[in-house]
């Protein structure tokens, strides 16, 4: 091999290897960039303020002093409350609910010996059962009468031409039940039962419709 020969063979491996010590190097920065970013950060410096701070503090408050302080009342959450409540509107009783039976419809085997005898129709108009009824109570509530019994203001004589001839009549258990479907709802103060004003307290019907008024004659 000629000189010139050595002298480029030498050159190619100088160069070969100062490219592998670059390669080398190279790739020891990338570790070592990796492992900076994988490393824990660092803890805060404890003089700073942090978010325990101020759990620490209120802890420090509200710690027992038998001197100065004392230990605050646990806070009580209650559960279930009950709920208020609320009157009924009258307080129907059973017997309540069979003299208005009587009232409107009698006798269950009679046809037209009630104030709105419905015994016998095929239809049940439950809005003019609910006129006759709430004159009833308009009448209970009424300052003009001089009893808020329902039953004293029903029996007081002149009050319902029916009475007092319905008094031993057996209303049927239909309009018993219907009765006292109205009362329940009534004691609830469902609205829609109260379906004429409260000053009218004077009614008239053909057995079909009735109208109700405030005054006797209008």
């Amino acid at each position: 091999m000629t000189r010139e020969q050595k002298r480029k063979m030498q050159m190619r491996i100088a160069l070969v290897t100062v490219c592998m010590i670059g390669l080398i190097i190279f790739c020891l920065g990338v570790l070592c960039a990796a492992s900076m970013l994988n490393r824990p950060q660092m803890a805060q410096n404890p003089a700073k303020s942090t978010a325990l701070e101020p759990i620490a503090q209120l802890s420090h408050v509200y710690s027992i002093n038998s001197d100065t302080q004392m230990a605050p009342e646990p806070l009580i959450l209650k559960e279930n409350w009950a709920e208020e409540e609320v009157p009924p509107r009258y307080g129907f009783t059973d017997e309540d609910v069979y003299l208005l039976a009587q009232l409107l419809c009698g006798s269950g085997e009679k046809d037209g010996d009630g104030e709105y005898d419905f015994d016998f129709k095929e239809e049940i108009n439950y809005y003019e059962i609910a006129k006759v009824l709430c004159v009833v109570m308009n009448r209970v509530r009424h300052e003009q009468y001089y009893s808020d019994m329902l039953s004293e203001v029903v029996l007081d004589p002149g009050q319902f031409i029916v009475f007092p001839r319905n008094v031993g009549s057996v209303p049927s258990q239909k309009a018993i039940d219907i009765v006292k479907e109205w009362c329940d709802a009534y004691d609830r103060w469902d609205i829609g039962m109260q379906c004429i004003p409260e000053d009218h307290i004077f009614f008239s019907g053909n057995g079909i419709t009735n109208e109700t008024r405030a005054r006797l004659y209008e």
